[in-house]
């Protein structure tokens, strides 16, 4: 006869689902920007090409081929597989992982476009970060 399974299981909001949900999100935030310049790069090299090189394989070549696109690609698509695993596992239920990882995703990227250079009103973008940051707060409490 099996032992008996455990009924004790940690809560959905427990602090290390929420310092994952943010680990996943923090690793989509940062990547977006990496994955525009590298899509910005790929039609850079597209322009440069004769059209009669054109078409889905050679598209695909390219970017295959394409550091700066397919490298930060990889790493967000490893956040992809990171959060199915965390909603597989059971640990952390969609409505309180999606605000979650959806809040850090916002949070990293746009502190990646900062650093990166890109101009943004900081006015909007600190108290638009803060309020989501408490409405995540509100949810998973």
């Amino acid at each position: 006869m099996p032992p008996a399974a455990s009924t004790d299981a940690s809560p959905p909001s427990s602090l290390p689902t929420l310092l994952l949900c943010a680990l996943i999100g923090s690793v989509w935030g940062i990547s977006n920007p990496f994955v525009r310049r590298g899509a910005i790069a790929v039609e850079e090299k597209k322009r440069r090409r004769p059209p009669s090189q054109g078409g889905l394989f050679p598209d695909l070549r390219l970017l295959l081929t394409t550091p700066a696109f397919l490298l930060p690609q990889l790493l967000n698509q490893g956040g992809g597989v990171a959060f199915n695993a965390l909603l597989a596992s059971g640990r952390a239920p969609l409505s309180v992982a999606g605000p979650a990882v959806n809040a850090a995703t916002l949070a990293a990227n746009a502190l990646a476009d900062v650093l990166l250079g890109e101009r943004y009103r900081l006015s909007l973008l600190v108290p638009g970060v803060a309020l989501v940051t408490a409405g995540l707060v509100l949810c998973s409490t």
